[in-house]
């Protein structure tokens, strides 16, 4: 009962009698975000989650931010680290090494190793909810200008081609990877190619609001305000209940501030999702990682 009670515990307990479950990893890893665990800890941690299921994608990316993360500290000089690196450490590596050194040098091929990984696992996937999610929440750590996610829009990009090309999805499950895939385009400033895969996807889910709506907001980053309020006048006019109705008046009001402040205007790239895509999944809090000054 002492174990039961208290979901640390709990999850430390697990993983010690269950080292190779994907569920007992995965809890611990969702435990060690809600605590603030280390870099280190968490690292570590999410390699076994991928280990532990060689389907995983969520994992991998998560492995990604922390060591991009950490790069961005060691140059911007905020990090050192007193171990000797050994030559070998700068060549080819795996994507889940054993020792992980605090230099530019090795944590760029550390990086590249992981992105080899997740490009191979998406070209055999099964796209899953999770892997979904994770997108999302890359999306939403680059739009912080979190140093998690410096660097990584070439590869949110490459991703969501990848898994358009290669994992097995239904139309819904295309839908939400065309529309990231937009989002990601949008940071980028690619607001017409955005609108061609928003277009796309509201093709595929025609019931869906959410997709209509997206297409709202991205009408009006490309300047085109009144095809933007025409739309969302007649979205509106068959909109009645739930949390459409919240995500109506929402692009309501980005359409007003980006029509006001111009095609810059903060926090313009979507409305919030109220699909229920991430329903019942629960991978912990977004990476928020206290970085040691060491790595010892």
């Amino acid at each position: 009962a002492s174990i039961w009670g208290n979901e640390s515990v709990l999850a430390r307990y697990m993983v010690a009698h269950h080292p190779g479950s994907y569920r007992a990893q995965a809890q611990l890893a969702r435990v060690l975000a809600v605590e603030g665990g280390s870099a280190q800890d968490m690292l570590i941690t999410y390699r076994e989650v991928a280990r532990s299921n060689e389907f995983s994608i969520f994992p991998l990316i998560r492995m990604l931010r922390i060591v991009s993360e950490l790069r961005f500290q060691v140059e911007q000089g905020l990090l050192s680290d007193s171990r000797e690196i050994p030559l070998e450490a700068m060549h080819e590596v795996g994507w889940g090494p054993d020792v992980l050194y605090l230099d530019a040098q090795h944590l760029a091929v550390v990086a590249a190793a992981l992105n080899r990984e997740i490009d191979a696992r998406l070209r055999d996937a099964v796209l899953w909810v999770e892997t979904l999610v994770e997108f999302d929440q890359v999306h939403a750590c680059m739009r912080r200008r979190s140093a998690q996610c410096i660097g990584l829009l070439d590869d949110a990009l490459r991703w969501t081609e990848v898994a358009l090309e290669h994992s097995r999805m239904g139309p819904r499950g295309r839908a939400e990877v065309l529309i990231l895939r937009g989002r990601f385009l949008a940071l980028r400033g690619d607001i017409d190619e955005a609108l061609s895969l928003a277009l796309e996807a509201a093709a595929l889910e025609p019931k869906n609001v959410m997709h209509e709506l997206n297409v709202v907001v991205l009408l009006g980053r490309a300047g085109r305000f009144e095809e933007a309020e025409a739309k969302l006048g007649a979205i509106n006019a068959r909109t009645h209940r739930g949390h459409a109705v919240s995500a109506v008046i929402e692009a309501g009001r980005v359409l007003a501030m980006l029509r006001a402040r111009g095609l810059d205007a903060q926090d313009s790239t979507s409305v919030p999702d109220a699909s229920d895509s991430g329903a019942g999944l629960d991978l912990g809090p977004d990476l928020e990682l206290p970085v040691p000054a060491s790595w010892r």
